[in-house]
C-alpha cells in the first residue's frame, strides 16, 4: 500500500510527527511518498478552511471523491503537545479509530481524573465555542447565532449564570452580537499560562456545573475534571452527554470504558515511530 504524507500543508510543529509516523508506516510493510495524489491513502494534518492548512481540504475532497481513505493527524487533547490523534476520514468522533485492545492504555497518559463535582447553586453553565473555520463546524450556523440559540434554550431549563468561553484562536465570531442579545451573559476570555496551548480553562471548571460544547476539546477537558457536559454526536464525549431537560441533575456515569476508548485515539511520538497505531488503523483502510 502506498501512503502519501502531505507534509507541505502541515502545522509548524508537524515535521517530527510526520517523520515518526512515516517510519511506523514503513515498519508495517507499506511504502511512503510525499505530497503525491497518486497514492492509495492520504495522510493530512487537520482540516481547516483557512490559513496554512487550508489546502488539506482539497486533498481530503480529492481522495474521498475517488473512494480512497484519508488519515487525519490532529494535536492530542489528553497530553497536548505530547500525544497525537490519528483518525480515518474525518476528525473527532466522526472519524474511525481503533477499538480498545486487550492491552490497557489509559494508564500510559498519567492523567489525574477528578471525581464528579457536586456543584453549588451559583456555579456556572459554560458554553465553550470552537473555531468556525474548522471541518468540525462545517454546515453549522455562524457561531454567534449558535451561542444565542443555546442561551435561549438554557434559560428555559435553568436559572444558573451563563458564561461564554471563546476558543483561544477564534478570530471570526462576533461576540458583541451575543452581548447585545444577552447582556447578562458573562464572557470569560482565555488567559495563557505561559504556553500557547495551555490556558486557564481548568480554573473556570472549578466553578462550573455543566459545559455546553459541540465537538471540541473543552468537553473532554470537562469530563476529565469531573464536570458534566452537553455535546453533539460528533463529540468524543457524546457517550456521557446530558439531556438539556436534565441539566439540573446531569449525567455522571462511570467513565472507565470511555477513558480506555479515548486512549486508543491518541499516541506518543515513539508509538507512532514503532507503528503501533498504524498496525491497528490498517484494518480499516
Amino acid at each position: 500500500m502506498k501512503v502519501s504524507l502531505f507534509t507541505a500543508y502541515g502545522a509548524l510543529n508537524s515535521p517530527p510527527i510526520f517523520e515518526a509516523l512515516g517510519r511506523g508506516i514503513e515498519s508495517c510493510g507499506d511504502s511512503i511518498v510525499h505530497n503525491d495524489r497518486d497514492a492509495d491513502v492520504a495522510v493530512i494534518w487537520s482540516i481547516l478552511f483557512a490559513g496554512r492548512m487550508e489546502p488539506n481540504q482539497d486533498v481530503y475532497n480529492d481522495f474521498k471523491s475517488r473512494g480512497k481513505p484519508v488519515v487525519v493527524i490532529e494535536i492530542g487533547q489528553l497530553r497536548r503537545g505530547l500525544t497525537w490523534r490519528l483518525g480515518i476520514d474525518g476528525i473527532n468522533a466522526a472519524a474511525k479509530f481503533p477499538q480498545p485492545q486487550k492491552e490497557p492504555r489509559w494508564e500510559k497518559f498519567g492523567i489525574d481524573v477528578k471525581p464528579w463535582r457536586e456543584s453549588e447553586y451559583k456555579d456556572y453553565i459554560v458554553i465553550a465555542t470552537q473555531r468556525g473555520d474548522s471541518m468540525q463546524w462545517h454546515g453549522l450556523p455562524p457561531m454567534e447565532k449558535w451561542v444565542v440559540q443555546w442561551i435561549d434554550l438554557l434559560k428555559k431549563h435553568s436559572n444558573r449564570p451563563i458564561v461564554l468561553r471563546p476558543h483561544p484562536r477564534d478570530y471570526l465570531t462576533d461576540f458583541t452580537y451575543v452581548s447585545y442579545k444577552h447582556p447578562d451573559t458573562l464572557i470569560s476570555q482565555p488567559k495563557s499560562l505561559n504556553d500557547i496551548d495551555k490556558v486557564d480553562f481548568p480554573q473556570l471548571l472549578q466553578k462550573t456545573h455543566c459545559v455546553i460544547n459541540w465537538s471540541s476539546g473543552p468537553a473532554i477537558e470537562a469530563i476529565l475534571n469531573g464536570v458534566p457536559v452537553i455535546t453533539s454526536p460528533n463529540s468524543f464525549a457524546y457517550d456521557l452527554t446530558t439531556d438539556i431537560k436534565q441539566i439540573e441533575a446531569p449525567n455522571k456515569p462511570d467513565r472507565t470504558e470511555w477513558l480506555e476508548k479515548m486512549a486508543y485515539t491518541e499516541w506518543y511520538e515513539q508509538e507512532l515511530a514503532e507503528g503501533q497505531p498504524w498496525k491497528l488503523l490498517k484494518e480499516y483502510l
